[in-house]
């Protein structure tokens, strides 16, 4: 209920997105590259907790991932699925 699907996403989370990228593109587009069938999970644990530790302090258990559309298809866990 917290969440809401937008058309395009809110400007807080695009300068978010922005200022991340900023700092830490070339180490998430050398994960992307460097993956072979690493689960979505793992992509996440390794860009999010150990290269660049921009989660660290943030509880993310009481999250609940949503689930993601491409191609009005649903994404599973898979990276190779993206």
């Amino acid at each position: 209920e917290s969440f809401r699907i937008y058309d395009s996403p809110p400007p807080t989370m695009v300068q978010a997105c922005k200022v991340f990228l900023g700092d830490h593109e070339d180490t998430v587009e050398q994960s992307i590259l460097a993956q072979k069938s690493d689960s979505l999970e793992t992509l996440i644990d390794k860009i999010c907790w150990k290269q660049t530790k921009v989660c660290e302090g943030v509880d993310t258990t009481k999250q609940e991932r949503p689930t993601v559309y491409m191609d009005g298809k649903p994404v599973g866990a898979k990276s190779e699925e993206l």
